[in-house]
């Protein structure tokens, strides 16, 4: 048992295994006496968190944006495709709507939503006649026909709503729209002689456009006339009355046109005139009395002298 593995022996060989302290390098002699010690200072390690079971298979929250962002960037071709198809269909349904490319040839062609609504339609003037303007319709998009030979004559006759045209006034009115010029006029009602009430209106210049309704008021080439009494009442024609108002009372003030005063003379020898015919009139109405008094003398006379003419006839035959 002395001589076998015992711990006293298990321990001294240990102790013979393990360097003797001579061996060990000298880090005092090594360094100057000069040189400072430095030490590392050190970090205590964070520590140990035990993860939860339940942490690790928590659901993650749902990204609705980011999916719809993924899904509209995978699709995005058949995206812009849909897009352009529906515009297509739109300006399709709409252009079928406001009959873009039909041409309305006479008064009754034209849709009763279209005055209802009072639209704005487009022409060219033809000719005039009547105090009113024979007008080609033109419609938004123009076909590759155009009006034929034979259809000349079907034109819609257009009225100035709210205006009665004098007779200097057609003049005026025909060197304000002459014949192939370009008008824009709104539907607002069709009258008993199947014209249409229209707000006609040109290009004055390339950023503004002129009434021809309001300038012969204007100008005293026409006077004011109640609307049609369809749509007397519509805000519309209220404000054109208006409007057309206010341009008479300018051109009377103005004196302009109808409402021109003639020279002077002229109004002092209309004005002697109608002095004398008044004065006239006064002593008419008062040698009335007397004029009654004479003719019923003269009648008293008259029956008189019969009576008087029989006696003596009545004496001779006695």
């Amino acid at each position: 048992m002395a001589s076998g593995n015992s711990p006293s022996s298990l321990i001294a060989s240990k102790e013979s295994s393990l360097p003797s302290s001579s061996s060990l390098p000298s880090t005092s002699s090594s360094q100057s006496p000069t040189s400072p010690i430095v030490t590392q200072p050190q970090t205590p390690c964070p520590p140990r968190v035990a993860m939860k079971t339940d942490d690790l298979i928590s659901p993650q929250p749902i990204n609705i944006f980011g999916q719809v962002t993924d899904f509209l960037d995978r699709h995005l071709q058949a995206l812009r495709i849909c897009v352009a198809l529906l515009g297509v269909t739109g300006i399709v349904i709409i252009g079928r709507s406001i009959r873009v490319m039909k041409t309305f040839r006479a008064v009754s062609d034209i849709p009763e939503e279209f005055i209802r609504k009072q639209m704005t339609l487009r022409g060219k003037v033809r000719g005039h006649q009547d105090h009113h303007l024979l007008v080609e319709h033109l419609p938004i998009i123009r076909g590759m026909k155009g009006m034929k030979k034979g259809q000349r004559d079907s034109l819609l006759p257009v009225c100035l709503a709210g205006v009665h045209v004098s007779e200097g006034g057609l003049t005026h009115l025909v060197n304000m729209t002459p014949v192939d010029s370009l008008i824009r006029f709104r539907l607002l009602a069709v009258n008993e002689a199947q014209q249409l009430e229209c707000i006609v209106t040109r290009r004055k210049n390339f950023a503004s456009s002129l009434m021809v309704n309001e300038s012969l008021v204007r100008q005293g080439f026409a006077r004011v006339k109640p609307a049609h009494p369809s749509v007397a009442l519509h805000p519309t024609t209220v404000r054109l009355i208006q409007r057309l108002s206010k341009a008479e009372l300018h051109a009377e003030k103005k004196a302009k046109g109808i409402w021109a005063k003639p020279p002077l003379r002229e109004r002092m020898n209309e004005r002697a005139q109608e002095v004398k015919d008044g004065l006239k009139e006064r002593l008419v109405s008062a040698m009335t009395p007397f004029t009654v008094g004479i003719n019923a003398i003269k009648a008293a006379g008259a029956r008189v002298g019969a009576i008087i003419r029989w006696s003596k006839k009545s004496s001779k035959n006695g």
